[in-house]
């Protein structure tokens, strides 16, 4: 499993130009011995240490605050993120309290299986121009109608008198909807915010975990 989703990230090279830029001068001031070659980023001043945790500390809220759709985006991946830690609490009250399952047998409901060659295909389609970050969209496209119809799903055949395969089987449907959602946002996230993409996912994480810690604490008055 851990492969498959490791394999629809669609790991890719993706040169960062002010790096390359720093390489080609060092090499034409070595193969020319004119000194003057130098590339922006070598001219820029060096921050002093405090300066670069200052800078490195508050990039991700400053991102935050100043882009509407990466507020968007992690508002709504907090949300799943709070359903989803919400159904880690729901699960052992409807199968272990509701219809007496052993905490073992719990756990195999959320195996999860996902692969997006799609991606791949428009990629090597594109080459060697980078794709439009909307594309990867596509899954949180059919994922987040599924969501929406697994967790009322779930929740109106979470009594007892109600076989367990039906909550059970919106369990798989959830599970997939959630994977193929994160998948997506986040790795549209990063297309988006390249050269400061590991701000912006530092940012959406803080707001999901707040999120995560904040919604199971209702789930008992669910039920």
């Amino acid at each position: 499993m851990a492969y498959l989703n490791v394999r629809s990230t669609s790991p890719a090279h993706v040169p960062h130009s002010p790096a390359l830029l720093a390489h080609k001068a060092r090499r034409l001031r070595l193969t020319t011995g004119d000194a003057r070659y130098a590339a922006p980023l070598e001219l820029a001043a060096p921050l002093s240490l405090a300066a670069r945790v200052r800078h490195t500390v508050t990039l991700p809220f400053r991102i935050l605050m100043r882009e509407p759709l990466l507020i968007v985006t992690t508002l709504y991946m907090s949300f799943l993120y709070g359903v989803m830690y919400l159904m880690f609490e729901a699960f052992p009250v409807v199968f272990e309290q509701g219809h007496h399952f052993s905490s073992g047998a719990i756990v195999s409901v959320f195996y999860l299986l996902i692969f997006h060659p799609r991606y791949e295909a428009a990629a090597a389609r594109a080459a060697p121009e980078s794709v439009a970050p909307e594309i990867r969209l596509e899954l949180a496209l059919w994922g987040a109608p599924l969501l929406a119809i697994s967790f009322f799903w779930f929740g109106w055949t979470s009594y007892p008198s109600i076989s367990y395969w039906a909550p059970m089987l919106s369990g798989v449907m959830m599970g997939f909807s959630v994977i193929w959602i994160f998948l997506a946002l986040f790795n549209y996230i990063v297309d988006v915010y390249l050269f400061v993409a590991a701000s912006a996912l530092a940012a959406n994480t803080v707001i999901r975990s707040i999120a995560a810690a904040g919604f199971p604490v209702s789930i008992f008055s669910s039920f």
